[in-house]
Formats: C-alpha cells, structure tokens, sequence
C-alpha cells in the first residue's frame, strides 16, 4: 500500500507541478480505499484486453503484479476523472457567472429604457384620456343648455 501512495504520488507530482503536497496527500487517501483490497473482500474478476506490444511484459509479471498495475491504473484514472470534473464544472461556473454579468450589463439599461418609455405612453395617454373626457363633458353640457333653452321656449308658447 505504501508503494502505491509513492506511485500515485509521483504521478500527480508529474502532471501538477504547482500544486501543494496537501493537495497530493488528500487525492492519495481518497484512492486509497479502492487499492490494494484482499481477495475475501469485495473484489471482481475482469478480463483486460492487452496491445500486442505490452504482451511480453504482462506475461512476464505475476499475478499479484498484474492486478496492482490493473489496480493502480484505475486509480489513476479515477483520480483524473474527478479532477477534470472538478475543472469542468468549476469553468462551467465561469462561463455561466460572465454571461449573467454581460446580460445584466447589457440589458439593464434597455429595461429601464423600457420601463421609462412605458411611464411616459401611460401618462400621455391619461393626459389624452382627460382631455377627450373634458371635451366631450364641454359639448355634453353646451347640447344640455341648448335643450333647456329650447324647453323654455316651448313652455312660453
């Protein structure tokens, strides 16, 4: 198991140069429940298909190497996979973060635009409304007089 923890511990020193060996030690441990497991425990047997080129030395190996490097390498590529996950899904917050800021940026003007035009249409639309109302109220109350005036008339003959 110690020997593993040394491998992986090269490997991710290879690929990530900068990072801190805490950030190595803690990608180490979350590997190394899937290692290095006994037989009894719960284990699966698979069949790897193997290029022609790596015949010879996988025939060369016994079996116990064999099942650490199968082992070891799927680790490995565990690790990768969550890592590039993590990288996804953090550039996926990126992206998603700057076109929330471009469209506020953006479209926060032409709302208020929007709502400015709006305002100015309802109130001169009231005002229009009135003015119509008022007139219409003025002609109403002049044809009354007129009636009345006729009515008078009427009365008197």
């Amino acid at each position: 198991m110690e020997e593993f923890t040394k491998n992986i511990g090269e490997v991710m020193n290879q690929e990530n140069d900068n990072e801190e060996m805490t950030s190595n030690e803690k990608k180490e441990e979350s590997i190394a429940p899937y290692v290095g497991m006994p037989v009894e425990e719960d284990c699966k047997k698979i069949v790897v298909y193997v290029y022609g080129d790596n015949i010879d030395y996988v025939n060369q190996l016994s079996h116990e190497e064999k099942n650490k490097i199968v082992n070891e390498s799927l680790a490995v590529s565990r690790v990768k996979r969550v890592v590039e996950t993590k990288k996804d899904t953090y550039r996926n917050y990126i992206v998603h973060f700057v076109i929330i800021g471009i469209t506020l940026i953006l479209f926060t003007p032409v709302i208020f635009t929007v709502v400015n035009k709006s305002f100015e249409l309802t109130v001169k639309n009231y005002k229009t409304s009135e003015q119509n109302f008022m007139q219409l109220y003025k002609d109403k109350n002049a044809l009354q007089k007129k009636d009345l005036s006729k009515m008078k008339k009427m009365k008197h003959k």
